[in-house]
């Protein structure tokens, strides 16, 4: 306990912060709040989100002891932590708050990570040292330590409707797209825009329990369809329903379901959300190592597809180039479920989707031209195989393309 209390010291004092409700402020840095009943790791992830974070994010050996000392003050012996392997080394590794790798630090335990023999998620345990092993994500039962992001404490912002640095005003009323953006910006705000998974997440929260089903959020469309945001910041995020055929200006967000955005009329009413950052924050995160999409890659037979991002049948647009069968192993944060959008169909061949057990979730070949159509994998991970055949052995086969988001 003295060699804790000598590291508290020396850890710099950081003023003026604060947490969600139900979040303790640890040593200064980390909003934290442990749930002792044992869990699953899929459990514990939406209970985690449930109240708007993630299992507990560990970037550096600061963060490693703060984590490992409320754990142990709580009495407890073992937690899942928020990072999940996808290989057999820590660049096959990504945290749940979408920073990336841990490649600038971890805590594994020898031979560790090690998914094929143990399992794709992460648990710390007193039995090791708190070192970091793997284990089966829907077996055993541990205690958990959620994480939410810390904000700056501001007297005139309620708890509720702070987090992350900003300050988020619900409307008491509906209005259309310009009354919506006009009376935000009356206020010294701008309707919302959304930067993260988490975002989201917390959004659908504050909404959580009303009647209200759509509302404005702060983007225009252009003639190109290329989003912009009301209040200057980069569109870093896509949300957007890949299946959304409506035209409009406007954008709204399904508060109800999983806060997909889509177009509308800037003529209908609803309701609208403000937000409006807090003084005295700091910058956005430098995330760590996110993976890059690129936008030739179809995903055929890669290790994994890291959700949100595409898979495609090769070189798509380009048709009847597939000569090949494809797997697709896509992969979606520990927190999220896995939703494929099929925009585009047009296979005689086998076009199939497998749920992380190999049960079969979707079945869409052998028709040329299939209307759009969605897949909801149950779980954070699921696979597609596609296999080229053309119509009477003359017509090409023009494959498929997919959008996966994380849900």
């Amino acid at each position: 306990m003295q060699l804790f209390l000598l590291f508290l010291f020396i850890i710099p004092a950081v003023y003026g912060l604060s947490c969600p409700p139900e979040y303790i402020l640890v040593s200064g840095i980390k909003c934290l709040k442990m749930f002792s009943t044992p869990a699953n790791h899929w459990e514990a992830e939406k209970n985690c989100t449930s109240v708007e974070g993630t299992l507990a994010n560990i970037k550096n050996a600061i963060d490693n002891r703060v984590v490992t000392e409320f754990v142990r003050n709580a009495s407890a012996t073992a937690v899942w932590i928020g990072l999940t392997c996808y290989g057999n080394n820590k660049y096959s590794c990504y945290w749940d708050d979408a920073s990336g790798m841990p490649s600038l630090y971890d805590n594994f335990n020898y031979n560790e990570p090690s998914d094929k023999e143990n399992g794709n998620c992460i648990v710390m345990s007193a039995e090791t040292n708190w070192k970091w092993e793997s284990k089966v994500c829907m077996d055993p039962a541990w205690p958990y330590v959620c994480e939410a992001p810390t904000t700056v404490e501001k007297s005139s912002c309620s708890q509720k409707y702070n987090y992350n640095n900003n300050c988020y005003t619900k409307s008491l009323q509906v209005a259309n797209g310009s009354l919506a953006a006009y009376n935000c910006q009356n206020k010294s705000d701008t309707l919302v825009s959304i930067h993260s998974k988490m975002e989201v997440d917390y959004i659908r929260n504050l909404y959580k329990g009303t009647n209200t089903t759509s509302i404005y959020i702060g983007a225009t469309v252009d003639a190109n369809d290329k989003v912009i945001w009301f209040d200057g910041t980069p569109f870093d995020f896509d949300y957007r329903n890949p299946l959304d055929t409506q035209k409009g200006d406007c954008v709204v967000m399904d508060v109800h379901g999983y806060g997909l955005w889509s177009r509308v009329d800037c003529s209908q009413n609803f309701e609208y959300l403000c937000k409006n950052p807090l003084h005295g924050a700091s910058g956005p995160e430098v995330l760590e190592n996110q993976p890059e999409i690129l936008p030739t890659q179809s995903g055929c037979n890669s290790s994994v597809v890291l959700a949100p991002g595409f898979i495609s049948t090769f070189e798509y647009p380009l048709n009847g180039l597939n000569i090949w069968a494809c797997y697709y192993d896509i992969v979606a944060l520990g927190p999220y479920s896995v939703g494929i959008y099929f925009d585009f169909i047009d296979t005689y061949g086998e076009l199939t989707v497998f749920d992380y057990r190999g049960l079969k979730i979707g079945d869409f070949g052998g028709i040329d031209n299939r209307d759009q159509v969605a897949v909801y994998a149950p779980y954070n991970t699921a696979t597609v195989y596609y296999e080229p055949r053309h119509k009477n052995g003359t017509e090409k086969d023009k494959g498929f393309h997919a959008v996966i988001l994380p849900l």
